[in-house]
């Protein structure tokens, strides 16, 4: 398989992943929570910069 199609395509479904965690994170900074805030911001972090 074309290493390229591979990397693209599982960039994208990380991509998406953190796309799925912006609602929790929301949710998160109106209710104040500063843990989850932090983890959740790591979290997608760390998928993005893969």
């Amino acid at each position: 398989m074309n290493i390229g199609t591979i990397r693209r395509t599982i960039g994208v479904i990380l991509c998406i992943e953190a796309a799925f965690m912006l609602p929790p994170l929301l949710l998160a900074l109106a209710d104040g929570d500063a843990s989850a805030l932090r983890g959740f911001a790591a979290a997608i972090a760390a998928v993005l910069a893969v």
